[in-house]
């Protein structure tokens, strides 16, 4: 890979890690997270419901995702060659911890 693509797979992992650390994707998702926790429980392995509102979650991950990467102009390609970069799984790791952590 090229310096070039380098720096712009960088970016892309950089730009992604810092929008998966912010109000845009936290609020929303905790937000989710906070109206559907009262559907669990302990009682049965798995409902129907369950899969509603995993079903649910990935639309709205998707959607947050699509939204932002259009807003800062990376493309489908640009962002599966950085999901795919060893700086992503470096980067992944980080934002996983700060996530758990804060």
């Amino acid at each position: 890979m090229a310096a070039e693509e380098e720096d712009e797979v960088e970016w892309v992992v950089e730009s992604i890690a810092g929008f998966l650390r912010g109000p845009d994707w936290s609020i929303p998702i905790l937000d989710f997270v906070e109206q559907k926790c009262e559907v669990f429980d302990d009682e049965e392995e798995s409902k129907l419901t369950y899969t509603e509102i995993h079903q649910e979650y990935k639309e709205l991950v998707e959607k947050l995702l699509e939204s932002y990467l259009k807003e800062i102009g990376i493309n489908e390609d640009q962002f599966q060659e950085a999901c795919t970069s060893p700086l992503a799984k470096t980067r992944t790791s980080q934002v996983l911890a700060f996530v758990l952590l804060c």
